[in-house]
């Protein structure tokens, strides 16, 4: 019974028989079917609602219902509509007290007590309930907001007959730092190299550009020729693409650097934290030994290169026939020794 009372059909918007009580919704549940037709204001009372309203990711949301009743009704609720499915979860109920069943209204001193029905809303939501002698203000501030929490609530009061109000709800999300998996690429001269930039988007999606500032350059210039960007792996409804760029540089752009920005409404003030860069160059140059210079004294400061080459010739000959003959001496001995 519990299951069929947290449950209902958008098709209940209007009973063929007055409610009695609040209970009597249980019994309204076993009875199927009602005909089908959408909810409307009806003459005991007008409600009023937000028509669409959105969330940060991560943040909160806030759904509020106003009642202006002027007959006698039983309880007011917050219900989720199902993704593709005419059912409805109920989230809170707010029953009167039974100080209001003649009038509608309250007495300024009566406290209003809504109880949750969805343990999942009941751990991040917050109740606000208020009322006057003309409305009652049934509101809900929702913490922790998550992509499943998009959808459409409905505000719904039954009385005599049920009226409902719907809420669309809708999700923004903050894109995240771009990220470039390295700082330092040094690739040949004229050679096509890529360049990956990953990106979480945030909602409404944000733009990726990539920029490039040459040595000689004194600001960045966009790159125009980006590949489709690529979808990654997101474990939320943000999306996340990783953006490319293949190019090449010449031993006069040797140091240049390369920027991927993201650019949206939701960051204009906080450019700084949205890029990231890398800086391409062409390899150093591989430098060998220097030959040994003979020293500068005297007469031998005029030596050439040829005068060198023949001084270093000289003193590996030198040292080759010292070695030779140290090789003999140790000879000579050991045969002596014998």
């Amino acid at each position: 019974m519990d299951y069929l009372f947290n449950r209902f059909t958008r098709s209940h918007c209007m009973l063929p028989f007055p409610i009695l009580n609040r209970f009597s919704l249980e019994v309204i549940n076993e009875m199927r079917p009602f005909p089908r037709q959408e909810c409307i204001s009806t003459p005991y009372g007008t409600l009023i609602t937000k028509p669409n309203v959105k969330g940060m990711l991560g943040g909160t949301v806030d759904l509020d219902c106003t009642f202006q009743p002027t007959e006698t009704w039983y309880v007011m609720q917050w219900r989720k509509r199902l993704p593709n499915n005419d059912e409805e979860i109920i989230l809170v109920n707010l029953p009167p007290k039974s100080e209001s069943m003649k009038t509608g209204l309250f007495p300024p001193d009566v406290v209003l007590s809504p109880s949750w029905a969805d343990e999942n809303m009941k751990s991040r939501g917050r109740t606000n309930v208020g009322h006057n002698a003309t409305s009652i203000n049934f509101n809900i501030k929702l913490y922790d907001f998550e992509c499943t929490d998009v959808g459409t609530y409905v505000c719904v009061v039954t009385g005599s007959s049920i009226i409902s109000k719907t809420t669309e709800v809708g999700i923004v999300a903050v894109p995240g730092k771009p990220s470039i998996n390295s700082e330092l690429l040094r690739v040949e001269e004229n050679f096509n190299f890529t360049l990956e930039c990953v990106v979480s988007l945030g909602i409404p999606p944000a733009q990726v550009t990539w920029y490039v500032k040459h040595p000689d350059d004194q600001a960045f210039s966009v790159i125009s020729s980006m590949i489709d960007p690529e979808d990654q792996k997101s474990e939320t409804c943000v999306p996340v693409i990783n953006q490319q760029i293949i190019a090449s540089i010449t031993e006069e752009t040797s140091g240049s650097v390369f920027q991927c920005r993201v650019e949206g409404p939701l960051i204009e003030n906080e450019n700084h934290q949205y890029k990231d860069e890398i800086t391409v160059e062409t390899p150093e140059p591989i430098v060998t030994d220097a030959p040994y210079e003979v020293p500068c004294t005297g007469k031998n400061c005029n030596v050439n290169k040829t005068a060198a080459l023949e001084y270093n010739g000289a003193q590996s000959k030198s040292s080759a026939i010292f070695t030779m003959a140290t090789s003999i001496v140790i000879l000579i001995s050991t045969l002596a020794l014998r």
